[in-house]
């Protein structure tokens, strides 16, 4: 990619995200990282388009996640990348009749089906991507109804009023099952 490809691919930025990859401009410093995974593999990247700092991790392993993830801390520490320090956040209690209704298959992007599933006995929402990877959402203090995934600081917020959540600045919509006919 010339600068002039890259200044191109980030006009045409959308909350945050453009063609797969996830941006964040912090400070005067501009980035982009992208996570992947199938089954028995996790992968991860991010760049700085100002330093040309990066690094790329590919893990052998349904749980490689969160080595990545450390592995995106610590070179966060070495470079002194703003994009990946931690966040404080206000946990939020919910009742699980709040909860319990968002439960089901959601459409995100279009494209892709992911899962939000409630546990009543812990009384959780929990994302399941395509993968196997499970993200135990915590309710945070917000105006509306927002969650963090407490590892990776990955938020979705949930639209009640649309049976729908945004996830990396792209909503998800509920699939409706359809009626089988007899």
């Amino acid at each position: 990619f010339s600068t002039l490809d890259i200044k191109a691919m980030l006009a045409d930025e959308r909350d945050g995200h453009v063609y797969g990859f996830i941006v964040d401009h912090e400070d005067d410093e501009i980035s982009i990282t992208h996570y992947g995974g199938n089954v028995g593999y996790r992968s991860g990247m991010t760049i700085s388009l100002t330093t040309g700092h990066g690094l790329v991790y590919l893990t052998n392993s349904d749980n490689g996640g969160g080595l990545g993830n450390e592995l995106l801390l610590t070179g966060s520490a070495v470079y002194g990348w703003n994009h990946f320090k931690q966040t404080e956040e206000q946990r939020r209690v919910v009742d699980g009749a709040v909860l319990k209704p968002m439960a089901g298959t959601y459409s995100w992007n279009n494209q892709i089906d992911l899962a939000l599933q409630y546990d009543e006995q812990s009384n959780q929402i929990s994302l399941f991507f395509p993968n196997g990877d499970e993200y135990k959402l915590v309710p945070i203090e917000s105006e509306g109804l927002d969650f963090i995934h407490a590892n990776t600081g990955v938020r979705v917020s949930y639209l009640a009023q649309e049976q729908a959540f945004t996830l990396y600045g792209q909503k998800a919509t509920r699939v409706v099952a359809e009626a089988n006919p007899e």
